[in-house]
């Protein structure tokens, strides 16, 4: 089933979904090897090569950038999925399974506690195919936190700031300027 492209926030995943369409032309999906590092330069960070081993399948986290290290608290790559937690895989196996079936991109939102506040994640995760047969032999996972859009004071409708995280253990929010690109970091909302 295609992708609902309005459901997407992060632009982001839009620019790689983009990136995924033009590789793989009239294709099923592109073959590995054709979408990598250099297409994905600047996503890297939130990107995870996930091979597919067969026969089984078994999933092998084969890169995981370092923002998605951080927000699991540790290094997982070169790990495989039959060795993760339980919770871990009850979440990720049927997305992978899904994957595998259709041979078609999938997004999804997911949501969890993250220091101390519930974050909400977007996933896109795009299959690659074996040159040799019609099975997925890579896929390639793309993990960023939902951006919500704040207005200044005085602002139009239009969204001037981007709230990246919520009031922490700092007692400051973390905006970034959409315009400059600057960060900023205000005091958190009295709750007294």
């Amino acid at each position: 089933m295609p992708i609902d492209r309005t459901k997407i926030k992060r632009e982001e995943l839009l620019d790689i979904l983009e990136i995924w369409d033009e590789i793989r032309g009239v294709r099923d999906m592109p073959r590995e090897g054709e979408m990598g590092p250099i297409e994905l330069a600047p996503f890297l960070q939130n990107l995870m090569l996930v091979d597919i081993h067969h026969p089984g399948p078994r999933i092998q986290y084969k890169q995981v950038g370092l923002e998605l290290e951080r927000v699991y608290g540790k290094t997982i790559s070169g790990t495989f999925l039959d060795e993760m937690p339980k919770m871990f895989r009850r979440f990720a196996e049927p997305a992978y399974t899904e994957i595998l079936d259709d041979k078609q991109p999938s997004f999804a939102k997911f949501r969890f506690v993250e220091r101390f506040w519930i974050a909400t994640y977007e996933r896109l995760m795009l299959p690659l195919g074996n040159p040799r047969n019609d099975r997925v032999s890579e896929i390639i996972v793309a993990i960023l936190k939902e951006a919500q859009t704040v207005r200044r004071k005085g602002g139009n409708t239009a969204a001037a700031v981007v709230l990246v995280e919520r009031c922490g253990d700092y007692g400051v929010e973390l905006v970034q300027d959409k315009k400059s690109g600057g960060w900023e970091g205000r005091p958190c909302p009295s709750t007294s």
